[in-house]
């Protein structure tokens, strides 16, 4: 009977939570983020802080650092202001974080977990963080369905594909790898990497600063960095080696932006 009842409280409260959620932003105009949080070694160690500041500012929202100092019209209310905190923890199999939104009297407006079965620490708190923001983009997330087109519905399988693979090439740059052609195609905050054909999806980006990526695909996984000359150089490491390995894809057009 006690299970029951803990299990009752718990879904009240999480429901609460969740209700709570709703159009939290409204009351807020801008959030802090530290430079360093208790366990951190040093600031902004794995690129943690500068993550959490690129998703914030990603959504629209006005960020600072807590060493920034504030404007003004900011200063004059302190209570329209949100701290961003980050707590982490440690399971056998995974890391855990918990993104948590406090106001000016030290109360939780929100508060959402992401985990990562990573074994690079950098990479699972990066891969945990987004997972956990994940709940402030749906509470941020406004949708007109004014404005969705449901003409495709109408078409076949095959006039859909076309269609979407004349968009991919379009909108895409294309990079030549070892012997193929790719493209990279940006759908919403992540770019996708289609083979030539755009039949398949061969990996995946998320990006982590301006000009770094989290690099995902069936077979491997690594760090994509965009160079000055508009290559991309990626790092991993095979199964079978326990060396860095490294791929270069050469840009070899940019997409025709007049015609988007």
């Amino acid at each position: 009977m006690n299970i029951l009842r803990c299990f009752a409280l718990f879904c009240i409260l999480s429901f609460s939570q969740l209700s709570a959620q709703q159009g939290v932003f409204e009351y807020f105009d801008y959030y802090v983020i530290p430079t360093q949080y208790e366990f951190q070694t040093k600031e902004n160690e794995y690129q943690i802080n500068s993550l959490l500041r690129y998703l914030f500012k990603e959504e629209g929202f006005d960020v600072f650092m807590d060493k920034e100092t504030l404007p003004e019209e900011y200063k004059a209310n302190a209570c329209k202001g949100l701290r961003v905190d980050l707590e982490k923890e440690f399971a056998i199999t995974h890391y855990y974080v918990t993104i948590k939104l406090y106001d000016c009297q030290n109360k939780i407006v929100l508060g959402s977990r992401g985990k990562s079965n990573s074994e690079n620490l950098k990479t699972a708190y990066q891969e945990a963080i987004r997972e956990a923001f994940l709940a402030i983009e749906k509470a941020n997330l406004k949708i007109d369905n004014a404005s969705l087109n449901t003409n495709t519905d109408r078409l076949t399988k095959e006039e859909k594909q076309a269609l979407f693979t004349a968009e991919v090439k379009q909108k895409s740059s294309a990079y030549q790898v070892l012997d193929s052609v790719v493209y990279f195609y940006k759908n919403g905050k992540e770019i996708e990497i289609y083979n030539q054909d755009v039949s398949q999806v061969l990996g995946k980006l998320t990006p982590i600063e301006a000009n770094m990526f989290i690099y995902n695909s069936d077979e491997i996984n690594g760090v994509m960095t965009e160079k000055e000359n508009g290559n991309f150089e990626l790092e991993y490491r095979a199964i079978t080696s326990k060396q860095p390995q490294i791929l270069i894809y050469s840009l070899v057009e940019k997409p025709d932006l007049d015609k988007n």
